[in-house]
């Protein structure tokens, strides 16, 4: 009897551990008051339990709307950083205050470091508070009334506090230049003040799991490079068959397509052909407007002869079968440029529009030139009409969430990427879902960009696009790993850097397309690892009772027969 209570007992425990994981974090938060701002505690809880991947928020008292979807952020952050499936779960969220706090995005982090180590199932530290946004990436963003949080911080047994990294500096007095360092006021209220650029690095301080190492650099594959040479090289030999056929002109747009040809056989002779590539086409635009100028072109009549090209060029090109994420992504630039040339070419309603012609012959160029990058790849994954547009639905349902948080932190017409998302639901109608995960993951990058730099300064842009280039580093040498060099991906990172001296918010736009789309593997058909090793359903309940009943009653019999025979 004693072997039956206590396989009763184990299963029970073992079933209650599985179904179930339960955690909790102090909120370091702001209260306003007729004093102005102080410091608030707040306690996190969350449950995660078998589920369907839904989000509950249950807080007091009530918060805003932005925090509900700041959580939602947050686990998926945590969730796919990791690599776990989440839609098999539930994850219930808790918030208690004794008093109202300010809403907001800031308690971001301590929500993804909860989620993360629970997934995982690290023990919590509870004596350790963070305070920050959390990013695409999984970076820490800057938040505001650190100073208080801290001060806060030592009403209870906290002993250590994570800040963003660049916020270490507080400005007491803004007309005095007054500064104050939030690790020696930390000390001096008895608690180590950390700052932090990357969740994975307050998961240190809060679960001991130790971050992973950043410091492998990219090792471009030698296809990557041969073929993005290939590209350059077109592009800008092109420049220069253009060049050649410019007389003598005084229009503005010369000396521009001058300076970017120069730029592209720069970035070109420095290894940089993605740069090199961009540029050449510049200046291709500007030089073969030029031509068409002083031969007063007629655009009607090449004009239907450049439809007619793109559409048995489309024809073919897609006619090809997609095998890897080199030819998805393949297939994302190429029939990006070829339906932008085609709809710049049939809105065309002058026969001297040169300039816009000129865009349209050079994008259907670029096109066939990127067009090499097709059979590239090595490994192989599921990609057809029915994964493509799951991922559509999927990164849709992404960059609506992420724009609709973002207009709720900062009212205001998101104008960009507000018609990238409604242009991604009409790709997504056409069934052009290629092209529909390529301009929701833009659309996504737009708003992921204004919620990095929230609270930054024009000193603070350099810091944050570090930042976010270590990030998509340590994205690129993973996806490299498993045999998926992210084309696009690298491509953005590339334009990104040599943007950074003289354009730091396009290049840290061009981080965030980076960002989005190094890992679109996510979406096609790869096993993620779980942490529950049943899933609870309710057949499973009833089957489980059932095994038990059919093992207890099994026992029982055999302890009968026992005690009889004696």
């Amino acid at each position: 009897m004693k072997r039956i209570i206590f396989m009763l007992l184990f299963v029970l425990l073992a079933s209650s551990a599985y179904a179930q994981k339960e955690g909790h974090l102090h909120l370091l938060a702001v209260s306003e008051t007729d004093q102005g701002m102080v410091g608030s505690l707040a306690d996190l809880y969350l449950q995660i339990i078998p589920g369907e991947g839904r989000v509950f928020l249950d807080t007091f008292p009530l918060t805003k709307l932005d925090t509900q979807m700041s959580t939602r952020f947050a686990k998926e952050i945590a969730c796919n950083y990791y690599e776990i499936n989440c839609d098999r779960y539930d994850f219930i969220y808790t918030i208690r205050a004794k008093s109202p706090i300010v809403g907001g995005p800031s308690a971001g982090t301590a929500i993804t470091v909860l989620t993360a180590s629970l997934l995982l199932g690290e023990d919590v530290n509870e004596s350790v508070a963070i305070t920050g946004t959390i990013n695409s990436g999984g970076i820490v963003g800057t938040v505001s009334g650190i100073k208080q949080k801290i001060e806060a911080a030592k009403t209870v047994n906290i002993t250590k506090v994570i800040i963003p990294k660049g916020t270490r500096f507080h400005k007491e007095n803004e007309s005095l230049n007054e500064t104050l360092d939030l690790l020696e006021y930390g000390k001096e209220h008895g608690i180590e003040v950390i700052e932090a650029s990357f969740f994975s690095e307050a998961m240190h301080h809060i679960s001991g799991l130790e971050p992973e190492d950043n410091e492998e650099d990219i090792a471009v594959t030698k296809e990557y490079n041969e073929t993005m040479k290939k590209v350059a090289f077109t592009l800008c030999n092109r420049s220069k068959m253009l060049f050649n056929k410019i007389y003598s002109t005084n229009d503005s747009e010369y000396p521009i397509g001058v300076n970017m040809s120069n730029m592209g056989i720069k970035e070109y002779n420095e290894g940089n052909f993605y740069s090199s590539a961009s540029y050449c086409f510049g200046a291709n635009v500007r030089f073969n407007y030029l031509v068409l100028n002083q031969t007063n072109a007629h655009v009607g009549i090449e004009k239907i002869k450049l439809i007619l090209d793109i559409e048995n060029f489309t024809q073919e090109f897609n006619s090809q079968k997609l095998e890897t994420i080199t030819d998805l992504q393949t297939s994302i630039i190429v029939n990006e440029r070829l339906a932008e040339a085609q709809d710049v070419a049939s809105k065309l309603n002058r026969t001297n529009d040169h300039s816009n012609f000129a865009y349209a012959v050079e994008r259907y160029y670029s096109a066939i030139s990127w067009s090499k990058f097709f059979g590239t790849g090595t490994k192989k994954i599921i990609i057809n009409q029915e994964t493509l547009k799951s991922s559509c639905e999927q990164k849709l349902k992404e960059a609506d969430e992420r724009y609709q948080y973002a207009n709720l932190i900062y009212p205001t017409n998101f104008d960009s990427a507000k018609d990238l998302l409604s242009d991604a639901i009409e790709e997504m109608g056409r069934k052009r879902y290629d092209l529909c995960l390529f301009k929701a993951s833009k659309s996504k990058a737009q708003s992921d960009m204004f919620l990095s730099l929230l609270g930054a300064t024009e000193e603070d842009l350099e810091d944050v696009l570090d930042i976010k280039l270590e990030a998509i580093e340590k994205i690129i040498v993973d996806q490299n790993k498993k045999g998926n060099f992210p084309i696009l991906g690298y491509s953005y990172y590339q334009y990104s850097r040599s943007l950074s001296n003289h354009e730091p918010s396009s290049a840290i736009l061009y981080s965030e397309y980076a960002l989005e789309l190094s890992d679109l593997d996510v979406y096609f058909e790869q096993e993620k690892k779980v942490f529950f090793k049943i899933e609870f359903t309710k057949e499973v309940v009833f089957f489980l009772g059932l095994a038990i009943g059919i093992l207890v009653g099994f026992l029982l019999k055999k302890d009968y027969i026992n005690i009889k025979n004696k």
